[in-house]
């Protein structure tokens, strides 16, 4: 899950938080953790199976990996691997009840199992809204010395989860942890911009986008937590140079041109408020509506006039899971 700061239209003007629009991702991400569990022996039979349902999963063939641990279970049904091979599996599917089900399987025959048994159930917990049970299994994997990059992904998680529980000192340890792994550092860094947000911290969160735009230039959900919190601010221009960035690296992104519509609307230049109102319709017609009643807010005013106050209503995103599960080889 991504957190970013959307604007609104609502009395012209809503703080929100708002799940990136992209392209689909499937659920199992490319990277792959391997156990460092030392592990017994399987027969024979079942490790034939259990290697091939690990090919399966690589490929992407989630339901024949199902099948082939599905068969070696048959001839080592205490096997926790296999559970947890196939919990993978299950997650990979979307399908998080039955995953459950199988970590809880794997973590009740082997308690001692390396962080990522724990990791995968968090993320099974956290898909089913069970964000207590998921915090705790967060805390408990990284007792267990994580690989910098599971450790950097754990904690990101967790912080995103506290966020939505209203601690936000907790969640922003978190990311000032997770922004120590240099890969991630854009993301942590925007996770603290939306937290600066929620404590109406616009300058701080202005502060904290601009170091996940250092980090990485070409990160969208920093350059649009940035930009909403310089129209939180007043800051018209640089909200604007922000959101013009944004949609040069997503053209088609409707909510850009929505956004950058407002920010139009209060520096009065009225032709390009009504001209991206069009073009967040047309990519978008959901948002018809509401673009178009900014525009009709529209009236030439001087760059530093004050802006109306934001309402102070706030949105609960969506979760986007970008879930990192490993089966053990």
């Amino acid at each position: 899950m991504r957190r970013i700061v959307w604007m609104l239209s609502g009395s012209l003007l809503l703080a929100a938080s708002c799940a990136l629009a992209a392209a689909p991702a499937t659920p199992l991400a490319a990277h792959w953790y391997i156990s460092r569990v030392k592990r017994p022996r399987l027969p024979h039979t079942a490790a034939r199976l259990d290697n091939a349902g690990i090919r399966l999963l690589k490929k992407g063939k989630y339901r024949e990996a199902i099948g082939k641990f599905d068969a070696a279970l048959k001839h080592a049904p205490k096997a926790a691997r296999l559970y947890q091979n196939r919990g993978v599996a299950f997650m990979a599917l979307g399908e998080y009840t039955p995953a459950l089900a199988d970590f809880n399987k794997t973590l009740a025959l082997a308690p001692d199992m390396d962080s990522v048994a724990y990791w995968n159930r968090a993320e099974c917990y956290q898909a089913l809204g069970k964000p207590k049970l998921a915090v705790a299994d967060y805390s408990h994997a990284l007792t267990l010395k994580p690989k910098p990059e599971a450790r950097a992904h754990m904690l990101l998680e967790r912080g995103r989860l506290l966020v939505d529980m209203g601690k936000y000192d907790d969640a922003s340890q978190d990311f000032n942890q997770a922004k120590d792994y240099t890969p991630l550092q854009a993301q942590a860094y925007s996770e603290l911009a939306y937290v600066a947000t929620m404590k109406r911290d616009f300058m701080g969160c202005i502060g904290f986008a601009s170091q996940a735009v250092k980090a990485d230039p070409k990160y969208v959900d920093g350059l649009v937590n940035r930009s909403t919190c310089e129209l939180m601010n007043h800051q018209y221009a640089e909200a604007k140079d922000d959101l013009d960035a944004v949609i040069r690296l997503k053209p088609d992104m409707a909510q850009a041109y929505e956004n950058r519509t407002a920010v139009n609307v209060f520096m009065g230049d009225c032709k390009h408020a009504s001209e991206d109102a069009e073009k967040a319709a047309r990519l978008n017609p959901d948002f018809a509506d509401a673009a178009h009643e900014l525009v009709a807010q529209c009236k030439p005013v001087a760059q530093d006039s004050p802006a109306p106050p934001a309402t102070e209503g706030i949105l609960t995103s969506p979760v986007t899971k970008g879930t990192l599960v490993s089966p053990l080889q």
